[in-house]
């Protein structure tokens, strides 16, 4: 992003790489098929989530979490938007954010001090979560890509 008066620069711009710059619309493709795998994971599991919010806010009130009910509530909203805004590639940005501001706290309270107990499956899903987490920074970054509601609202073509 370039600040146009000002010799301000925010993520300069290097030179193209020889590489990536020929891939046109590849580039838009491989970012609509990562926004569907992790879209996936997130409206499967928020579908999960709505149905069981009751014991989403039991767990959440076990670990000391002011108002469960609510937080629950929230979570499925999160999963469930987060992961609609990713398949359609709409607010990309705000889906991003809320699905990373989800799976920090989540990781934090559920998996990690069962992972930090030696249970292998909680391993897994700490590395799986922090990949996920990965991929939605990355996809933050890039963008949507061209094949997205935000690609075509903004007029991305370049992507």
């Amino acid at each position: 992003m370039y600040i146009k008066g000002t010799a301000v620069k925010w993520l300069p711009r290097g030179p193209r790489s020889r590489i990536f710059a020929p891939m046109g619309a590849g580039r838009s493709i491989g970012l609509l098929l990562a926004r569907i795998g992790l879209a996936a994971i997130f409206l499967y599991s928020g579908f999960g989530n709505v149905q069981h919010t009751a014991a989403t806010a039991e767990q959440l009130a076990q670990l000391g979490y002011p108002v469960p009910n609510v937080l629950a509530i929230v979570a499925a909203i999160a999963e469930l938007g987060g992961g609609i805004s990713l398949l359609l590639g709409a607010l990309t940005p705000l889906g991003c954010i809320a699905l990373i501001l989800f799976l920090l706290p989540t990781t934090y309270s559920f998996h990690l001090p069962e992972m930090l107990k030696g249970n292998q499956m909680q391993t897994i899903e700490v590395l799986k979560n922090l990949a996920m987490v990965g991929g939605l920074i990355a996809l933050l970054f890039s963008g949507p890509g061209r094949f997205s509601v935000d690609g075509r609202i903004m007029g991305d073509k370049k992507q």
